[in-house]
């Protein structure tokens, strides 16, 4: 059974928590590392076709990258507190309190590593078809 939302308050107020690490601490290192990853990789496009005037292209995969710069930027400037409340929400729809009770710090990790993206994606209101536009671009 997935966690209640009582569980996913305990996770986020630590009562539940990797072995050796504070889930806050662990979501934000991740987040850096992830917006560091972003930013380095974000895809180069054009978003104006050679037309007279130019025609606007690109235009859902231009606000997918945007969207993201913009949460890359707040998750490396200070802590993203919102990230801590998305992580957990999407680890409450695939876990159980027994599996986070008995997971692995390493665990704890692959699974925020694994979410982190999405979590960008939500706190930067992300739409599908941007995501779509964005992830088509080669």
């Amino acid at each position: 059974m997935p966690l209640t939302t009582v569980e996913e308050l305990e996770v986020l107020a630590e009562t539940i928590s990797p072995p050796t690490s504070i889930m806050s601490e662990l979501t934000h290192q991740i987040a850096l590392q992830t917006a560091i990853v972003f930013m380095e990789n974000a895809k180069i496009f054009d978003v104006l076709d050679n037309s007279t005037p130019p025609i606007s292209i690109n235009a859902k995969a231009a606000a997918y990258k945007d969207k993201m710069i913009t949460i890359c930027q707040a998750a490396t400037r200070a802590s993203v507190k919102s990230l801590d409340a998305i992580i957990v929400s999407i680890m409450g729809t695939t876990v159980t309190k027994a599996q986070l009770t008995g997971a692995s710090n390493e665990e704890w990790v692959t699974f925020i590593e694994d979410n982190m993206i999405k979590a960008f994606e939500i706190a930067a209101s992300i739409r599908r078809q941007e995501k779509i536009d964005y992830d088509a671009l080669s």
